[in-house]
């Protein structure tokens, strides 16, 4: 397809594909799946992207094809720091306001973010 996906998360593997398959979400549509046990780093530093950069080096994919999704300010930092594009998820109200104040383009839910993908 058009886009690959794949997750950096602080919590664990275990904790992120049950939350998929509660959500009904295939877990093969993400090419790779980064717990918080993949790393001994965890954001807000940037080198978490350290792993998940390597696999998409070797597939040719180049930092600056990269969007990160995320939504905390801690995502913000970490991923912008380390060099990707970065869009904000505003799915509860908790981190609205950062994302206003600092001027980070950002979206409600991942409806919103098909749009934006697809525009």
């Amino acid at each position: 397809g058009l886009f690959q996906f794949g997750i950096v998360t602080s919590s664990s593997f275990k904790v992120v594909t049950k939350e998929l398959e509660d959500m009904n979400v295939d877990k093969n549509l993400f090419f790779n799946i980064q717990g918080a046990e993949h790393t001994n780093v965890h954001k807000p530093n940037p080198e978490v992207f350290l792993p998940i950069s390597k696999l998409l080096t070797k597939s040719g994919i180049e930092k600056s094809e990269i969007l990160y999704i995320g939504d905390s300010p801690a995502d913000f930092h970490s991923s912008t720091n380390f060099g990707l594009n970065f869009i904000g998820i505003a799915h509860d109200d908790r981190h609205l306001s950062f994302f206003k104040h600092q001027n980070i383009n950002f979206v409600k839910n991942f409806n919103q973010l098909e749009v934006v993908l697809n525009a």
